[in-house]
């Protein structure tokens, strides 16, 4: 008995630190690719600079409206 109850210890003990493990690799993986998106964001104005001689606008007019961040929140693009 003792020793099922060390083994459900341990799995418990396991199961939090795995899950906290995963919470920041997922954090990490969310950061990353907002960035990402945000590098993307910006060859696009530059093309958009070189073509037009200003910057656009709004998202709309470099074809990226409606896009979101990683977190499901609209990107707002100030001129």
């Amino acid at each position: 008995m003792v020793e099922l109850l060390l083994a459900v210890t341990v799995v418990g003990t396991l199961m939090a630190l795995a899950t906290s493990s995963y919470a920041q690799i997922r954090k990490k993986a969310l950061i990353t690719q907002a960035k990402v998106d945000l590098t993307k964001f910006m060859q696009t104005f530059e093309r958009y600079r070189t073509s037009n001689g200003s910057l656009p606008l709004s998202l709309a007019d470099v074809g990226l409206a409606g896009q979101r961040d990683p977190w499901g929140n609209p990107y707002v693009y100030l001129n």
